[in-house]
C-alpha cells in the first residue's frame, strides 16, 4: 500500500476569467429600456386624460386677476396631443429595443453591441425631440401665465428662463446614458471582447 498522498485534477478549479461588465451593464440596460417603454404608454394616456380634462372644465372661469383657466392651460397640452402621442408610441419602440439589447447583452450575443449602436443615436434624437415639444409647450404657457401676472402672480415672467433651463438639463439627461453606451462599446477592448461572444 502505497502512502503517497492522494492528488486531485486542477484543470478546472481557479478564479474565472469572464468579466462581469455584461452582467452588470445589462442589468442596467434592461430596466432602463422597460422604463422607456413604460413611459411611452405613460405619455399617451396622459395626453389623452389632459384632452378629456380640458373638455370637463371648460365651464370654469377662475376670479379676475388669478391667471387663466385650467381649460386654457390644458388646451395648451391639447393642441399638441398628437404630437406628444406620436412621441409617446415611437418612446415605447426605442425602449423595447434598449430592452431586447439589453437581454443580449447578459446573454453575452454579439448582436447586443449592433442593437446598442442603433439604438443611442435614436435616443438623442428622441430627447432633442421631447426637448423641443417640451419648449415650445412651455413658452406657450409662459407666455399665457405671463399675459395674465398679478400681484397674486408675482413669478410668472421668470417661468420662460426657469423652463429653458429645466428644457437644456431634461435633454442632457436624457441623452446622458445613450452617450455613455457609444464611449462604451467603442473603446478598443470592449469591442474586441464583443467579436469573441456568439
Amino acid at each position: 500500500m502505497s502512502d503517497a498522498p492522494p492528488t486531485f485534477s486542477t484543470s478546472s478549479v481557479g478564479p474565472s476569467t469572464e468579466s462581469t461588465w455584461p452582467v452588470k451593464l445589462a442589468m442596467v440596460t434592461i430596466v432602463l429600456g422597460a422604463l422607456g417603454a413604460v413611459g411611452g404608454v405613460c405619455g399617451i394616456g396622459g395626453s389623452l386624460m389632459s384632452g378629456a380634462m380640458a373638455g370637463m372644465m371648460g365651464g370654469i372661469t377662475p376670479p379676475p386677476g388669478s391667471g387663466p383657466s385650467p381649460a386654457e392651460a390644458l388646451e395648451i397640452v391639447t393642441r399638441y396631443q398628437g404630437v406628444t402621442i406620436a412621441h409617446a408610441l415611437v418612446s415605447i419602440a426605442v425602449g423595447v429595443l434598449l430592452l431586447v439589447a439589453g437581454i443580449k447583452l447578459r446573454k453575452r450575443l454579439k448582436q447586443s453591441r449592433k442593437l446598442i449602436m442603433i439604438w443611442a443615436p435614436l435616443k438623442v434624437v428622441m430627447a432633442l425631440a421631447a426637448s423641443a415639444i417640451g419648449y415650445v409647450m412651455q413658452q406657450e404657457s409662459a407666455k399665457l401665465m405671463t399675459t395674465a401676472a398679478t400681484a397674486a402672480n408675482p413669478v410668472a415672467g421668470y417661468m420662460e428662463t426657469m423652463q429653458t433651463v429645466m428644457g437644456i438639463l431634461m435633454f442632457v439627461w436624457g441623452i446622458a446614458f445613450a452617450v455613455f453606451m457609444v464611449i462604451w462599446f467603442t473603446r478598443d477592448s470592449i469591442a474586441a471582447e464583443v467579436e469573441t461572444w456568439s
